[in-house]
C-alpha cells in the first residue's frame, strides 16, 4: 500500500490516541496544563476594550469549509471590528504533495470580490510570510477546524497566537459519539470561546473537556442562519440545466478511509453511483461533492488510486449529461435539493458502539437532544413532547412518509388515546413498543 507518513500517523492516532485507556491517563497528566487560560485570555480582553477598531482575522485554507458568512456580515455592520478573511496556508498539503500555493491562490480568488482578504504569499519571492506587525496583525482570530493543519507554518498555529483571543465554532454540526475527537483536543482546551450549536454541545464538552467545558457557549450555529433567512434566494442555476424537473440527489462521499471510524464507503460504491447515474438519466440529476480531503487521500494514499486515475473518474460526473461535480459552496445546493429531495451522505450517523445508524435511529436520537419522544405509527412518525401531554393537551409534529408533508398538530389528549397507538407511561416517560 502506497502509505505516506501523514496518514500512518493518523492510523496511529486512531488506534492509541482515541482509546479511552490513553484519554484518562492524559487528562490526568493535563490536568493543570489549561488553569491559567481563563485568567490570561481576560487580561487580552481587557486591554482591547479601549482599542477603537478591533481586527479580527478569519483563518481558512478551503472555500469549501467556510462556515462564518453570517458571523463575518455582523461583525462587518459594526464599526468597532475590522473583519478579514486570511487565506492560510493547508500545511498537510507539504508533505502529501499537494501544491500550497496554488491552494492558496485559488482560494484567494474566491473571496476576493466580496471580502475583505489578506493572502499571506509573496508570488516573487514565493514565501508565505507572517502577518505579525502587519495591518493585518488580528486581535481576535476565528480558527476554521480543529484539525493540526498548519505543520511548519507554525505561524498561523493556535500555539502560536497565545497573546491574541482565539475563537472557534464546530465546522459541522455534531451528532457522532466520538466526544474525545470534538470535545478534548488540545486545540478545544486552549481556545477562548468555542461557540456550539446547543446546549447539549456545551454539557458534553463540560463532561470530556479537560478544561470542563469553561470556554464552551451555546450560541446557535451560523452555518445554518441562510436556511432561515427569508430574504435569501438561493440560486437554482447552480444545477446543470435538464430538459425538465427532475429528483436531485447530491452524493457527498466522505474521506475518512482508513480512520478508526471508516465511514468513508467511496471505495465500496464509485462505480455504483456512476451505474445508478447512467441507469436514471431520464428521471434523475446527481451532484457529486466530494469532501475536499478525499481528493488527496485518492490521489496519495489509496492503493490501485493515483491523481490521474481520480482526475478521470472526477471528469466522468462532469461529464455526462445528468450529472455534475461542485467542489465550492454548497448553501445554494442544498437550498434547492435538500428540502424536497435526497442527500446521501455517510459520516456522522454512528452509535456509540460506531455502528452506523439507520433513519429511525437518528430521528429518535434527534428527538432526545430537543426533549422530544419518537414513536412510529402506520405510516407516520410522531414526535411528542410529553411535557404537553401531562398538561392534558397533545402536541406534536406529524411527518408522512407517502405524501411527504410535516405538520404540527395541538389537540386535546382525550381526543387521541396515546396508549392505543402502543405508548406506555413508566417512570414520568414514554417508551414504545413494536407497533
Amino acid at each position: 500500500m502506497k502509505w505516506n507518513l501523514r496518514y500512518c500517523l493518523i492510523v496511529v492516532y486512531n488506534k492509541i490516541v482515541l482509546t479511552k485507556t490513553y484519554q484518562l491517563c492524559r487528562n490526568y497528566v493535563f490536568r493543570f496544563r489549561y488553569k491559567h487560560l481563563p485568567k490570561s485570555y481576560e487580561s487580552i480582553r481587557n486591554n482591547l476594550i479601549e482599542k477603537k477598531k478591533i481586527n479580527v482575522a478569519f483563518f481558512i485554507h478551503d472555500a469549501a469549509k467556510w462556515k462564518y458568512e453570517g458571523v463575518y456580515r455582523c461583525f462587518e455592520k459594526d464599526e468597532r471590528f475590522n473583519p478579514y478573511i486570511v487565506i492560510v496556508p493547508f500545511a498537510a498539503g507539504s508533505v502529501t504533495g499537494y501544491n500550497v500555493e496554488e491552494n492558496m491562490m485559488k482560494t484567494y480568488s474566491y473571496f476576493k470580490t466580496t471580502h475583505k482578504v489578506c493572502l499571506p504569499y509573496d508570488a516573487n519571492s514565493k514565501k508565505i510570510f507572517d502577518i505579525r506587525g502587519t495591518e493585518f496583525e488580528p486581535d481576535l482570530i476565528f480558527y476554521m477546524n480543529c484539525w493540526h493543519e498548519y505543520g511548519k507554518y507554525k505561524q498561523f498555529s493556535y500555539r502560536h497566537n497565545w497573546d491574541k483571543l482565539q475563537a472557534y465554532v464546530p465546522y459541522a454540526w455534531m451528532i457522532s459519539a466520538r466526544y474525545i475527537e470534538h470535545f478534548n483536543r488540545d486545540f478545544h482546551n486552549c481556545m477562548w470561546k468555542i461557540f456550539y450549536e446547543t446546549p447539549l454541545h456545551v454539557n458534553m464538552s463540560k463532561q470530556y473537556a479537560i478544561n470542563k467545558g469553561i470556554n464552551a457557549v451555546s450560541s446557535g450555529y451560523p452555518m445554518l442562519d441562510v436556511f432561515f433567512d427569508s430574504n435569501y434566494v438561493p440560486n437554482d442555476s447552480i444545477w446543470k440545466k435538464q430538459g425538465k424537473r427532475k429528483k436531485r440527489i447530491i452524493w457527498a462521499p466522505h474521506h475518512h478511509i482508513y480512520e478508526k471510524n471508516r465511514c468513508a464507503n467511496f471505495l465500496f460504491v464509485y462505480d455504483l453511483m456512476i451505474q445508478l447515474a447512467k441507469k436514471y438519466e431520464n428521471e434523475v440529476q446527481f451532484i457529486f461533492r466530494p469532501h475536499p480531503e478525499l481528493a488527496k487521500k485518492l490521489d496519495f494514499c489509496v492503493s490501485g488510486w493515483n491523481e490521474q486515475k481520480r482526475k478521470e473518474y472526477y471528469s466522468v460526473w462532469e461529464n455526462m449529461p445528468n450529472t455534475q461535480i461542485e467542489l465550492g459552496d454548497y448553501i445554494d445546493m442544498f437550498l434547492t435539493s435538500l428540502i424536497e429531495d435526497i442527500y446521501i451522505h455517510e459520516r456522522n450517523f454512528f452509535d456509540e458502539a460506531n455502528e452506523p445508524m439507520n433513519s429511525r435511529d437518528v430521528l429518535e436520537e434527534i428527538s432526545k437532544y430537543i426533549g422530544m419522544t419518537f414513536i412510529q405509527y402506520q405510516d407516520a412518525y410522531y414526535m411528542i413532547d410529553y411535557d404537553f401531554i401531562k398538561n392534558d393537551e397533545l402536541h406534536f409534529f406529524v411527518y408522512d412518509r407517502i405524501s411527504d408533508t410535516c405538520e404540527s398538530i395541538t389537540i386535546p389528549s382525550a381526543l387521541l388515546n396515546v396508549r392505543n397507538i402502543g405508548v406506555s407511561e413508566s417512570a414520568g416517560s414514554i417508551s414504545l413498543g413494536d407497533v
